[in-house]
Protein backbone atom coordinates (compact mmCIF):
# COMPACT_ATOMS: atom_id res chain seq x y z
CA UNK A 1 0.00 0.00 0.00
CA UNK A 2 1.34 3.41 -0.99
CA UNK A 3 1.71 5.94 1.83
CA UNK A 4 -0.20 9.16 1.19
CA UNK A 5 0.77 11.56 3.98
CA UNK A 6 -0.83 14.40 2.05
CA UNK A 7 -4.19 12.79 2.81
CA UNK A 8 -3.69 13.35 6.54
CA UNK A 9 -5.63 16.35 7.81
CA UNK A 10 -6.21 16.21 11.54
CA UNK A 11 -9.40 17.65 13.03
CA UNK A 12 -9.83 19.49 16.34
CA UNK A 13 -9.51 16.24 18.35
CA UNK A 14 -6.89 14.86 15.96
CA UNK A 15 -8.96 12.39 14.00
CA UNK A 16 -8.16 12.10 10.29
CA UNK A 17 -10.68 14.23 8.39
CA UNK A 18 -11.43 11.71 5.61
CA UNK A 19 -11.94 8.92 8.13
CA UNK A 20 -14.30 11.17 10.09
CA UNK A 21 -16.38 11.54 6.91
CA UNK A 22 -16.45 7.77 6.51
CA UNK A 23 -17.45 7.37 10.17
CA UNK A 24 -20.25 9.93 9.76
CA UNK A 25 -21.57 8.09 6.70
CA UNK A 26 -21.56 4.71 8.43
CA UNK A 27 -23.23 6.13 11.54
CA UNK A 28 -26.05 7.48 9.38
CA UNK A 29 -26.46 4.07 7.73
CA UNK A 30 -26.72 2.52 11.20
CA UNK A 31 -29.25 5.15 12.37
CA UNK A 32 -26.88 5.93 15.25
CA UNK A 33 -27.86 9.52 15.95
CA UNK A 34 -25.47 10.29 18.81
CA UNK A 35 -22.42 8.97 16.98
CA UNK A 36 -23.42 10.66 13.71
CA UNK A 37 -23.77 13.97 15.56
CA UNK A 38 -20.36 13.44 17.16
CA UNK A 39 -18.63 12.93 13.79
CA UNK A 40 -20.62 15.68 12.10
CA UNK A 41 -19.76 18.25 14.73
CA UNK A 42 -16.14 17.08 14.72
CA UNK A 43 -15.97 18.32 11.14
CA UNK A 44 -18.18 21.34 11.77
CA UNK A 45 -16.22 22.68 14.74
CA UNK A 46 -12.91 21.94 13.06
CA UNK A 47 -13.86 24.68 10.60
CA UNK A 48 -15.18 22.53 7.75
CA UNK A 49 -18.78 23.78 7.97
CA UNK A 50 -19.41 24.23 4.24
CA UNK A 51 -17.47 21.09 3.36
CA UNK A 52 -19.53 18.87 5.68
CA UNK A 53 -22.82 20.42 4.49
CA UNK A 54 -21.84 19.57 0.91
CA UNK A 55 -20.87 16.06 2.04
CA UNK A 56 -24.34 15.59 3.55
CA UNK A 57 -25.95 16.87 0.34
CA UNK A 58 -23.91 14.30 -1.59
CA UNK A 59 -25.10 11.56 0.76
CA UNK A 60 -28.72 12.65 0.28
CA UNK A 61 -28.39 12.72 -3.51
CA UNK A 62 -26.75 9.28 -3.53
CA UNK A 63 -28.71 7.19 -1.02
CA UNK A 64 -31.87 9.10 -0.07
CA UNK A 65 -33.12 10.66 -3.31
CA UNK A 66 -35.29 7.69 -4.30
CA UNK A 67 -36.39 6.58 -0.83
CA UNK A 68 -36.86 10.05 0.75
CA UNK A 69 -36.91 12.58 -2.06
CA UNK A 70 -38.11 15.42 0.17
CA UNK A 71 -34.77 15.35 2.02
CA UNK A 72 -33.16 17.42 -0.75
CA UNK A 73 -35.63 20.26 -0.23
CA UNK A 74 -35.29 19.93 3.53
CA UNK A 75 -31.48 20.07 3.36
CA UNK A 76 -31.59 23.19 1.16
CA UNK A 77 -34.02 24.77 3.65
CA UNK A 78 -31.64 23.97 6.54
CA UNK A 79 -28.67 25.43 4.67
CA UNK A 80 -30.66 28.59 3.89
CA UNK A 81 -31.46 29.03 7.61
CA UNK A 82 -27.85 28.30 8.56
CA UNK A 83 -26.54 30.89 6.09
CA UNK A 84 -28.68 33.51 7.82
CA UNK A 85 -27.24 33.11 11.32
CA UNK A 86 -24.71 30.22 11.31
CA UNK A 87 -26.71 28.41 13.97
CA UNK A 88 -25.02 25.03 14.64
CA UNK A 89 -28.39 23.67 15.77
CA UNK A 90 -29.57 23.66 12.14
CA UNK A 91 -26.65 21.44 11.21
CA UNK A 92 -27.50 18.98 13.97
CA UNK A 93 -31.15 18.88 12.93
CA UNK A 94 -30.15 17.78 9.44
CA UNK A 95 -27.93 14.94 10.67
CA UNK A 96 -30.45 13.78 13.27
CA UNK A 97 -33.22 13.72 10.66
CA UNK A 98 -31.09 11.72 8.22
CA UNK A 99 -30.57 9.09 10.91
CA UNK A 100 -34.32 8.38 10.98
CA UNK A 101 -34.64 7.73 7.26
CA UNK A 102 -34.59 4.58 5.18
CA UNK A 103 -31.77 4.70 2.64
CA UNK A 104 -31.17 2.88 -0.63
CA UNK A 105 -27.58 1.96 -1.48
CA UNK A 106 -28.23 0.98 -5.08
CA UNK A 107 -26.69 4.09 -6.66
CA UNK A 108 -23.88 4.24 -4.09
CA UNK A 109 -22.86 0.63 -4.69
CA UNK A 110 -22.98 1.05 -8.45
CA UNK A 111 -20.98 4.28 -8.40
CA UNK A 112 -18.35 3.51 -5.76
CA UNK A 113 -18.21 -0.27 -5.38
CA UNK A 114 -19.00 -1.13 -9.02
CA UNK A 115 -21.69 -3.64 -8.11
CA UNK A 116 -25.41 -3.86 -8.77
CA UNK A 117 -28.25 -5.18 -6.68
CA UNK A 118 -31.13 -4.02 -4.53
CA UNK A 119 -31.73 -2.72 -1.03
CA UNK A 120 -33.59 -4.68 1.59
CA UNK A 121 -35.73 -2.16 3.47
CA UNK A 122 -35.40 -2.03 7.24
CA UNK A 123 -37.66 0.91 8.01
CA UNK A 124 -40.87 2.32 6.68
CA UNK A 125 -40.64 5.61 4.84
CA UNK A 126 -41.48 8.58 7.04
CA UNK A 127 -41.65 12.35 6.94
CA UNK A 128 -40.29 12.82 10.45
CA UNK A 129 -38.22 15.96 11.03
CA UNK A 130 -36.02 15.98 14.14
CA UNK A 131 -35.59 19.25 16.00
CA UNK A 132 -32.86 19.27 18.63
CA UNK A 133 -32.38 21.82 21.38
CA UNK A 134 -29.23 23.44 22.76
CA UNK A 135 -28.85 20.78 25.45
CA UNK A 136 -28.52 18.11 22.74
CA UNK A 137 -25.53 19.75 21.08
CA UNK A 138 -23.79 21.34 24.08
CA UNK A 139 -21.45 18.36 24.50
CA UNK A 140 -20.15 18.68 20.92
CA UNK A 141 -19.05 22.31 21.16
CA UNK A 142 -15.45 23.48 21.47
CA UNK A 143 -14.06 23.83 24.97
CA UNK A 144 -11.19 25.73 26.53
CA UNK A 145 -9.43 23.56 29.07
CA UNK A 146 -6.88 24.54 31.71
CA UNK A 147 -5.49 21.01 31.31
CA UNK A 148 -5.08 20.57 27.54
CA UNK A 149 -3.38 17.19 27.97
CA UNK A 150 -6.74 15.82 29.19
CA UNK A 151 -8.84 17.10 26.28
CA UNK A 152 -8.48 13.98 24.14
CA UNK A 153 -9.31 11.70 27.07
CA UNK A 154 -12.44 13.66 27.85
CA UNK A 155 -13.70 14.43 24.34
CA UNK A 156 -12.79 11.53 22.05
CA UNK A 157 -15.97 9.54 22.59
CA UNK A 158 -15.82 7.17 19.62
CA UNK A 159 -13.31 5.01 17.79
CA UNK A 160 -12.59 6.06 14.23
CA UNK A 161 -14.06 3.67 11.64
CA UNK A 162 -11.04 2.38 9.72
CA UNK A 163 -12.67 -0.83 8.54
CA UNK A 164 -13.81 0.70 5.21
CA UNK A 165 -10.54 2.45 4.29
CA UNK A 166 -9.57 -0.15 1.68
CA UNK A 167 -13.12 -0.46 0.42
CA UNK A 168 -13.29 3.33 -0.08
CA UNK A 169 -9.74 3.49 -1.52
CA UNK A 170 -8.19 5.54 1.27
CA UNK A 171 -4.45 4.96 1.49
CA UNK A 172 -2.68 6.01 4.67
CA UNK A 173 0.70 5.19 6.23
CA UNK A 174 1.06 1.90 8.06
CA UNK A 175 0.32 1.90 11.78
CA UNK A 176 3.86 2.43 13.07
CA UNK A 177 4.56 5.33 10.73
CA UNK A 178 1.19 6.87 11.54
CA UNK A 179 1.92 6.54 15.26
CA UNK A 180 5.23 8.33 14.72
CA UNK A 181 3.48 11.15 12.84
CA UNK A 182 1.02 11.59 15.68
CA UNK A 183 3.76 11.72 18.29
CA UNK A 184 6.14 14.12 16.55
CA UNK A 185 4.25 16.01 13.82
CA UNK A 186 0.63 16.14 14.98
CA UNK A 187 0.47 19.94 15.09
CA UNK A 188 1.69 20.27 11.51
CA UNK A 189 -1.03 17.95 10.19
CA UNK A 190 -3.60 19.61 12.47
CA UNK A 191 -2.62 22.98 11.01
CA UNK A 192 -4.44 21.96 7.81
CA UNK A 193 -7.71 22.33 9.73
CA UNK A 194 -9.07 25.89 10.01
CA UNK A 195 -9.47 25.69 13.79
CA UNK A 196 -5.83 24.78 14.37
CA UNK A 197 -4.53 27.22 11.75
CA UNK A 198 -6.43 30.01 13.50
CA UNK A 199 -5.02 28.97 16.87
CA UNK A 200 -1.47 28.93 15.50
CA UNK A 201 -1.81 32.35 13.86
CA UNK A 202 -3.35 33.79 17.02
CA UNK A 203 -0.03 33.13 18.75
CA UNK A 204 2.11 34.35 15.84
CA UNK A 205 3.02 30.92 14.60
CA UNK A 206 4.00 30.09 11.02
CA UNK A 207 3.55 26.77 9.22
CA UNK A 208 6.77 25.46 7.69
CA UNK A 209 5.78 22.90 5.05
CA UNK A 210 9.36 21.90 4.31
CA UNK A 211 10.28 20.87 7.85
CA UNK A 212 6.68 20.08 8.90
CA UNK A 213 7.12 22.30 11.94
CA UNK A 214 5.31 25.25 13.45
CA UNK A 215 7.68 28.17 13.99
CA UNK A 216 6.65 30.84 16.49
CA UNK A 217 7.96 34.40 16.35
CA UNK A 218 9.26 34.27 19.90
CA UNK A 219 9.51 31.92 22.84
CA UNK A 220 6.81 33.72 24.82
CA UNK A 221 4.21 33.14 22.08
CA UNK A 222 5.28 29.52 21.76
CA UNK A 223 4.99 28.95 25.50
CA UNK A 224 1.59 30.64 25.63
CA UNK A 225 0.34 28.50 22.75
CA UNK A 226 1.44 25.21 24.27
CA UNK A 227 0.14 26.17 27.71
CA UNK A 228 -3.31 26.31 26.10
CA UNK A 229 -3.15 23.71 23.34
CA UNK A 230 -0.43 21.16 24.06
CA UNK A 231 -2.31 17.88 23.94
CA UNK A 232 0.88 15.94 24.76
CA UNK A 233 -0.07 13.37 22.15
CA UNK A 234 3.02 11.24 22.69
CA UNK A 235 2.06 10.79 26.35
CA UNK A 236 -1.57 9.76 25.74
CA UNK A 237 -2.65 6.27 26.85
CA UNK A 238 -2.93 3.52 24.26
CA UNK A 239 -6.73 3.55 24.22
CA UNK A 240 -6.70 7.19 23.06
CA UNK A 241 -4.37 6.33 20.18
CA UNK A 242 -6.73 3.51 19.25
CA UNK A 243 -9.68 5.90 19.21
CA UNK A 244 -8.12 8.55 17.01
CA UNK A 245 -5.93 6.48 14.69
CA UNK A 246 -7.12 2.88 15.02
CA UNK A 247 -5.05 -0.19 15.82
CA UNK A 248 -2.49 -2.27 13.98
CA UNK A 249 -4.99 -5.13 13.85
CA UNK A 250 -7.82 -3.48 11.93
CA UNK A 251 -10.09 -5.95 10.13
CA UNK A 252 -10.98 -4.38 6.80
CA UNK A 253 -14.42 -4.93 5.30
CA UNK A 254 -14.84 -6.60 1.94
CA UNK A 255 -17.66 -5.71 -0.45
CA UNK A 256 -19.48 -8.80 0.78
CA UNK A 257 -19.07 -7.68 4.41
CA UNK A 258 -20.37 -4.20 3.62
CA UNK A 259 -23.40 -5.47 1.72
CA UNK A 260 -24.33 -7.95 4.43
CA UNK A 261 -24.02 -5.33 7.18
CA UNK A 262 -26.17 -2.77 5.38
CA UNK A 263 -28.63 -5.23 3.84
CA UNK A 264 -27.78 -4.74 0.19
CA UNK A 265 -28.33 -7.80 -2.00
CA UNK A 266 -25.76 -8.14 -4.76
CA UNK A 267 -26.86 -9.47 -8.13
CA UNK A 268 -25.22 -12.79 -8.88
CA UNK A 269 -24.24 -13.92 -12.35
CA UNK A 270 -26.24 -16.79 -13.72
CA UNK A 271 -24.37 -19.95 -14.46
CA UNK A 272 -24.60 -21.08 -18.07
Amino acid sequence: MTCKNEQIILTRYLYNKTEVKHSLFLSILEHNMDEALFWGYELYYSGFECDVFMFLIKIIETIFLNSCSFMTDYANFIIKLWNEDNNPLMFGNLIATLCTKQYNLKDFCKLYLKIEGFQQNEREKNLLIVELDEDHIKKYKNIDSEQPDKVLKERCNYHIRKNVNRLFNLQLPEYQELHKIYCSEWLYYASHSPIWKERIYEYNGNIDNETKNIIFCNIDDEEAFYNKYNYNVDEQPTNIFHKIMGTSETLYDTIKDFCKKYKFIMKTKRRV
